[in-house]
């Protein structure tokens, strides 16, 4: 569904001939459009949009807006709604992030709590099970819906990245 209407050679050239004008570049029929911005002030840009906020990336000689078009195709013009290519490979990433995040704050409260001044547990399993309940409890009992990104599946199997995936876990 992915339909260009400049290749990414070409934009360039978009650029020097149509100065002060926005021009629909590409688009995947999902929503997701880029754009070639150009500004009086001859500030050039390639924009991404869908119902997100738009992504800006300046353009300023020829083999980077033929570079930046191609990534940018690439990336976001896949047939899949709007930003999800991206997202989904940061998906990882942002989970293991956040997990350590939340381990190196389990720690720091495990000290608080026990006195200690320094907390290491070498059993990750149990370490896992302490977070858990801790922020099981917080969305339980507390009602604090806790940011913790992580892959969930759904009935008929499909994988969604959920940020804050506890109302969906004790629904």
């Amino acid at each position: 569904m992915k339909r260009i209407y400049y290749e990414p050679d070409e934009i360039w050239g978009l650029v020097l001939t149509s100065p002060n004008a926005t021009t629909l570049v590409a688009e995947n029929g999902f929503g997701v459009q880029v754009f070639v911005l150009s500004y009086p002030d001859e500030t050039t840009m390639l924009v991404v949009t869908d119902s997100m906020a738009p992504i800006e990336q300046d353009i300023i000689d020829p083999t980077q807006a033929k570079e930046l078009a191609e990534d940018l195709y690439d990336t976001y013009l896949d047939d899949f709604d709007g930003f999800d290519v991206p997202e989904k490979e940061n998906h990882g990433k942002k989970i293991s992030e956040r997990e350590e995040e939340l381990n190196l704050a389990l720690e720091d409260f495990i000290c608080a709590v026990t006195e200690d001044v320094f907390f290491y547990d070498d059993d990750s399993e149990r370490t896992e099970k302490i977070k858990d309940r801790i922020l099981e409890v917080l969305y339980k009992e507390f009602d604090i819906n806790p940011y913790r990104p992580m892959m969930l599946v759904d009935e008929i199997g499909k994988e969604l990245y959920e940020e804050y995936p506890y109302e969906l876990l004790y629904e």
